[in-house]
């Protein structure tokens, strides 16, 4: 950050070196000229600066904070500002906002990747990131987050999701999934005709008494605290039309993870007698049919592609091991977005600022134009990437929705 004083100082002198511009904060905040910021002359400033904003900024412990620690201080690095007053004004948001900023960065390094700028938005695409990202490192600052229109849009209507304690993780992966499902135009927050796709017979006045605070949009806690939906909703009862007709269709749900945990020796492909242990009751004859290539070996696209899997999987035949597999194995499915079992150029991107043509072309080591569940996992690139946290939407939050046969 580029501090407290850094931010007011470009004040005046936008353009004029650094030091000047420190100075320019301390000709105000230092009150009695003796080169130092107390506790006392700081608060004078805004009642926004707390004792432990102090504390924080006083970064040797000294009692008193000078021109280098403002400079390094995770504050307001950065910042640029008309003047004094208008300083004076923005304090108290800004102290807000770093709160929020540090409980987004659950990894506290200090800066917010793309994965976690996704589970407090996730509804938020790669284009609206990478705008926020005003230096392009891949990551997100508290002074690229305090400008970034999108985010302070969604925190005044209360729509970003931050941590609550004792909220039971599974729930609300799961609630975020959904409500990124009702969310189609990822602007953040749902209107009447998104929520009329999952609460149909849904009136005007019941969606004015979800819209708690009346501000004319329901956000992520007003959906799921409402009556109306909230049942529908925790049974997963969707009403999504397909593309290219308004009629509607039953669903399945199984995701890569499913898949990586029927791989029981982990080799990344699923062979027949390894899906035969998990339905005991297929008859004989049945499995050739979803080894469509019949290359001995049940390959993503067709498991979650096969009719007679999606029968067995409605009627609760199907037994998955009680296991634990890695995070990684779980992305395929949220960056497959047409759920063909492939993954095109566009959607990768879409997914990750870090990715790129030339990434593309490197993970896709059969240069037949896509990427398969083999290809995208055995990456280096996609390994590195979970390790970094640097896709917009955490893949394993989804799940795979197919149409019956």
């Amino acid at each position: 950050m580029k501090t407290v004083f850094q931010a007011a100082s470009v004040l005046a002198l936008l353009s004029a070196p650094a030091l000047a511009q420190t100075t320019s904060f301390y000709s105000f905040a230092d009150t009695d000229g003796d080169g130092f910021i107390t506790q006392e002359e700081l608060a004078a400033v805004s009642p926004a600066f707390t004792p432990s904003v102090y504390t924080e900024l006083d970064v040797d412990a000294s009692g008193d904070i000078v021109v280098e620690e403002i400079g390094n201080s995770p504050y307001l690095r950065g910042f640029r500002f008309s003047s004094p007053a208008q300083f004076r004004r923005e304090a108290p948001t800004i102290v807000r906002r770093y709160g929020s900023y540090r409980a987004i960065d659950t990894n506290g390094d200090g800066f917010l990747s793309a994965g976690e700028v996704s589970a407090v938005l996730p509804t938020v695409t790669r284009s609206r990131y990478v705008q926020a990202d005003v230096n392009g490192d891949g990551v997100i600052d508290f002074n690229e987050l305090y400008g970034w229109r999108h985010y302070t849009r969604l925190e005044d209507t209360g729509a970003v999701l931050l941590p609550e304690e004792a909220a039971d993780e599974n729930t609300v992966i799961l609630d975020r999934v959904r409500y990124t499902r009702i969310d189609l135009n990822r602007d953040g927050v749902i209107s009447m005709g998104e929520l009329a796709r999952i609460a149909p017979d849904a009136t005007l006045a019941q969606y004015a008494a979800i819209d708690a605070n009346d501000d004319g949009v329901v956000v992520y806690r007003e959906l799921y605290a409402s009556d109306v939906v909230a049942a529908d909703i925790e049974k997963g009862l969707f009403v999504i039309p397909e593309a290219d007709t308004a009629k509607t269709t039953n669903t399945y749900a199984l995701d890569s993870y499913t898949y990586a945990l029927l791989d029981t020796d982990d080799d990344n492909l699923m062979t027949l007698a390894e899906l035969e242990a998990a339905i005991p009751t297929m008859k004989p004859g049945e499995m050739k049919g979803i080894d469509v290539d019949g290359d001995g070996f049940v390959r993503y696209d067709e498991i979650f592609t096969s009719p007679t899997v999606v029968r067995y999987y409605d009627s609760g035949a199907i037994t998955v091991p009680t296991r634990t597999v890695s995070v990684e194995r779980s992305y395929f499915t949220g960056i497959d977005r047409n759920r063909n079992g492939l993954i095109e150029e566009d959607e990768l991107t879409e997914v990750s600022p870090a990715a790129s043509r030339t990434v593309y072309t490197q993970i896709d080591t059969d240069t037949d134009g896509v990427v398969t569940y083999d290809e995208l996992y055995g990456s280096k690139w996609f390994t590195q990437a979970v390790v970094d946290d640097s896709f917009i939407t955490p893949a394993y939050t989804y799940r795979y929705y197919a149409p019956k046969n």
